[in-house]
């Protein structure tokens, strides 16, 4: 029974590791979906919610990677990792809404960044900041 409760309810992964997977996953499937959507775009209440950039499409493929990458490093390269992707989307929001224009031509828009973009980045910034900083808690809880 000792080695049982030595591994968890997630066995040797851990929460963090399995979120870093979760949010790893979530922004390569991101990336691929803005590439798939064309130039043109995914319009949703006329809105554009998905559009390729190539510039922004190889950010998020970069974080995916690199959560991953830090799940199978360890639950410390988990933490930081997040919350270093939560920062980044973070400050991509705040260029996007400060400087729509030049930023949406460096990520590669044809012109300013679609607002719904931003608000979906804040969104994800959100999400993985909450995750980072609940992680350090989980993975103590388990102990």
């Amino acid at each position: 029974m000792a080695g049982i409760s030595e591994r968890g309810t997630y066995g040797r992964a851990g929460i963090p590791r399995v979120w870093a997977f979760v949010v790893g996953g979530g922004l390569l499937l991101l990336a691929v979906a803005d590439a798939v959507s064309g130039r043109h775009g995914l319009k949703v209440g006329g809105h554009t919610a998905l559009m390729t950039a190539p510039t922004l499409d190889v950010v998020y493929a970069l974080l995916g990677i690199a959560a991953i990458a830090s799940a199978f490093i360890s639950e410390v390269a988990v933490k930081v990792t997040l919350r270093t992707i939560g920062v980044v989307l973070v400050v991509l929001v705040g260029l996007g809404i400060a400087a729509r224009a030049s930023i949406g031509k460096a990520l590669g828009f044809p012109t300013k960044i679609p607002m719904a973009i931003n608000l979906l980045d804040l969104a994800a910034a959100v999400a993985v900041l909450v995750i980072a900083f609940s992680a350090a808690r989980l993975s103590y809880a388990e102990d």
